[in-house]
């Protein structure tokens, strides 16, 4: 009777795992099916959900190689002398940049007042423009994500020109004006270091304005007459543009302009000047309206005794990178 019943009961549980059996291979059949109806499906009828995907892959693929083709710099190396030391960036008119070697420097490395930590939230920087890669734009750091690497978040800030006929002229001609008022303008994020020249010193004079114009002892490059008439009528081309260096005796003032004296480049250094003492140009008087003359400031340290004890008198070292090639030729 015991084993009677150890019969039955196999025998049922053999009937109800048949069962289960039957059941799942029903369920699987009829998933069979419903994945070869599907994969017979012609793509164009597919979800939405899987077309969109596909398409966002096209379009990172397609992000990316752009963003590496747009990554490979220009590069434009001048040799002087035998002689490519430091580098610049400056920016070129498709938006990328655009490597330039320059001159080392004689005595002071100006590179080290426009390191990473250089920069603060607030600061107003020159930038090396798209035309002979002077330093004759202007940005506004608005926060300094990151030092390493080095990123910020800048605000250009634009030339307002406030109507004046002769400075839009200029500009068209390809004369860039780096004095007068300027206009926060549209943010950028900024990666690259070398397109930074030197902290400018301006003044705030509204929420989104401010006025940069030269100060007592700050050298400057000014667009020498030779390449610009008096009237701003007449240009010549921009491989013959010529520069006279100065020194500024006087801050600018509204009212009455500013005096300034001219540097002369001193024998045997690179970027080495004094104040040429005799002739007409050795000092001028220079009236508010003659802003359109004022190409861009060049960071410059004043030497002492210690660092050229061979030479008398005030000289200036000059930033080698804000010097156009012909002044930066050795000579005697």
């Amino acid at each position: 009777k015991i084993g009677g019943k150890k019969c039955v009961e196999s025998f049922e549980g053999r009937i109800k795992i048949g069962s289960e059996n039957v059941e799942d291979k029903k369920k699987r059949e009829s998933r069979i099916e419903e994945l070869d109806t599907e994969s017979m499906r012609p793509e164009s009828v597919k979800s939405n959900d899987q077309e969109l995907t596909l398409a966002e892959m096209r379009l990172e693929a397609l992000r990316k190689k752009k963003s590496k083709k747009e990554g490979e710099k220009k590069v434009n190396v001048r040799k002087e002398n035998g002689s490519q030391k430091m580098e610049r960036r400056k920016l070129v008119e498709n938006g990328d940049m655009e490597v330039m070697a320059v001159e080392d420097s004689d005595f002071y490395d100006f590179d080290k007042d426009r390191v990473e930590r250089s920069f603060k939230k607030g600061q107003v920087w020159a930038i090396y423009d798209d035309d002979d890669g002077m330093p004759r734009h202007y940005g506004l750091i608005d926060e300094v994500l990151s030092l390493n690497p080095f990123e910020v978040k800048m605000s250009w800030l634009d030339f307002q020109y406030s109507g004046d006929e002769r400075l839009i002229c200029l500009e068209k001609m390809g004369f860039h004006i780096s004095c007068g008022r300027f206009k926060v303008a549209r943010k950028d994020t900024i990666k690259l270091l070398n397109i930074f020249s030197h902290i400018v010193e301006c003044e705030r004079a509204a929420r989104e304005l401010y006025r940069i114009y030269p100060r007592k002892g700050s050298i400057w490059a000014l667009y020498n007459e030779r390449s610009l008439d008096v009237e701003g009528r007449n240009s010549s081309c921009r491989s013959r543009r010529h520069y006279d260096i100065v020194v500024f005796l006087t801050s600018y003032s509204e009212m009455h302009g500013l005096s300034l004296a001219y540097l002369e480049k001193v024998e045997g250094y690179r970027a080495v000047f004094k104040r040429q003492e005799i002739g007409y140009h050795a000092v001028r008087w220079l009236e508010k309206d003659d802003i359109r003359l004022f190409s861009h400031q060049i960071p410059a340290r004043k030497l002492s005794s210690d660092d050229a004890p061979d030479l008398s008198g005030d000289h200036w070292e000059l930033d080698p990178a804000s010097l156009p090639p012909d002044l930066l030729t050795l000579r005697g």
